[in-house]
């Protein structure tokens, strides 16, 4: 009897450390592929149970934060009773406190993130900014530092999070990004003040209308008319004088939804002088910027478009105007 208990105890102990062994094995293998695993567990585990904060920002807080105890205590009591404990964690200490804390989590992050790939710190930055949200300050101050990252897909990713985390009082830490010298981070740039809405969002949104990459003037242009930047009607109108059709439609469009119709007619007079292009396809394309410009001088245009010698382009102008007396 003891013989077989013995042995048993030996087979268990194998086990245990075949166990922690394969643990130690993917540990590393996840770390080679930029995987953060701890961070990752958590940022899951905050993702099951719909983690979020709500409270508002602390003042003078960089990011809105939260008391992160309670709510990752919840979120493991709850992983625990579901018996979604880390299957890399050895035998036996499931049950000393059913997940990762928010510190060790952090810690491996900070820790981690220098040594990464540019693929895993572009991964990085999103379990950052769970962290971030679930109030821990250290992982929102390492989000902050990637956006002085050299690889520009992290510093897109980071402003993309930030964005995300809906805190006027973040503006300040993106203002920089305005000179990246990547046009990808400046229209990510310009998408995310679209969710930060302030007055320094309406500044830098103008600003980006100077902007010499046509993605990012685009971005811009849908920011501020979605923002209601009124400030910002000046420098929009300018754009009208654009060589670029497309440009001037957004520009048409965004002075629409301010409500400046002299603005919205100006634009499409601008657009009107490429109907008289022999291409029907070039015609059919000013009536589809009109229509969404909408106003008086789309009215006229598309009701001249009724008598156009194709016929789609009469088709495309009688649908138009239908969409445009209904609204």
């Amino acid at each position: 009897m003891k013989s077989i208990l013995a042995l048993g105890l030996g087979v268990g102990a194998l086990v245990l450390a075949a166990g922690t062994l394969l643990s130690m094995r993917a540990d590393l293998r996840d770390l080679k592929r930029g995987q953060l695993v701890i961070a990752q567990d958590l940022a899951a585990l905050a993702r099951r149970n719909e983690i979020a904060v709500t409270a508002p920002p602390e003042p003078g807080a960089r990011i809105a934060t939260a008391a992160v105890a309670p709510v990752v205590a919840r979120a493991q009591e709850q992983t625990h009773q579901a018996g979604e404990a880390r299957e890399q964690a050895p035998a036996g200490s499931a049950g000393q406190g059913g997940g990762p804390s928010a510190p060790r989590a952090v810690e491996g992050i900070v820790e981690r993130y220098d040594r990464l790939t540019d693929r895993g710190r572009e991964r990085a930055v999103e379990d950052l900014a769970v962290l971030a949200r679930l109030g821990d300050r250290e992982a929102a101050n390492t989000l902050l530092s990637t956006l002085e990252d050299p690889n520009p897909k992290v510093r897109a990713e980071a402003i993309d999070q930030l964005g995300k985390l809906a805190d006027p009082g973040l503006v300040s830490e993106l203002a920089p990004l305005l000179n990246d010298p990547d046009p990808k981070v400046r229209k990510e740039l310009a998408k995310s003040l679209e969710d930060l809405p302030s007055e320094k969002s309406g500044q830098m949104l103008r600003r980006l209308l100077r902007d010499e990459d046509r993605d990012v003037v685009e971005s811009a242009l849908k920011g501020i008319g979605d923002g209601g930047y009124q400030q910002a009607r000046g420098s929009v109108a300018e754009l009208l004088n654009a060589g670029d059709p497309r440009i001037v439609a957004l520009a048409g469009r965004t002075l629409s939804e301010l409500g400046d119709e002299r603005g919205a007619d100006q634009a499409v007079y601008r657009l009107s002088d490429a109907y008289g292009d022999p291409d029907p396809d070039t015609r059919r394309r000013v009536l589809k910027d009109a229509r969404r410009i909408g106003g008086s001088a789309a009215v006229a245009l598309l009701e001249d478009a009724l008598d156009d010698p194709d016929p789609k382009v009469r088709k495309d102008a009688e649908k138009g105007l239908k969409r445009l007396l209904k609204d």
